[in-house]
């Protein structure tokens, strides 16, 4: 969903049929000439150059050990299967940027991932933080709190100075 105006929300539940552990990967195809791994983190930028990129935060929501979530960018990958390819023209093809983030849960897992644009020049990525519950976003002076659960199904609040609005929920029929 879009969260006006500055940001798009991508939330994945995934609920495996039994109680053995799984390793679940997500993979975000860019098109961007480069992306890399922010250092010490788990965020992932684009790098355009001198044109609009794209940041992407991963934050697993209610995980036990939140910190068990692997990011990486994976460009041209042969084995042991293709990754990162794009056709250039014809059948050449041309190595693009994955982003992919890999973990393991044993019981249903929900993992968010906040996909924010950045307009040509702009290096100043906001702040997306693990609250209980959900996840916050802070742009500037602004923080967004979204909560998920059952009934409301998400709940976002947000805050600016000492204004706070109910700025979305969506609950179940």
């Amino acid at each position: 969903m879009f969260v006006k105006p500055d940001y798009w929300l991508v939330i994945d539940t995934l609920t495996p049929a039994d109680a053995q552990p799984h390793e679940y990967t997500a993979y975000f195809h860019l098109r961007p000439a480069a992306a890399s791994v922010v250092p010490d983190t788990r965020n992932i930028v684009t790098d355009n150059g001198d044109k609009a990129n794209l940041a992407i935060f991963p934050i697993r929501v209610g995980a036990d050990v939140p910190d068990a979530l692997a990011a990486q960018v994976i460009q041209g990958q042969k084995e042991p299967f293709l990754l990162g390819w794009t056709l250039k023209s014809g059948l050449e093809c041309e190595p693009i940027p994955v982003a992919t983030y890999t973990w393991r849960a044993t019981a249903p897992s929900q993992i968010a991932y906040v996909f924010f644009p950045l307009r040509p020049g702009v290096k100043d990525l906001p702040v997306v933080t693990a609250v209980p519950g959900g996840l916050a976003v802070k742009v500037g002076e602004r923080v967004d709190e979204i909560k998920l659960g059952n009934n409301p199904r998400l709940l976002l609040t947000r805050r600016q100075g000492d204004q706070t609005s109910a700025a979305m929920r969506v609950e179940l029929p």
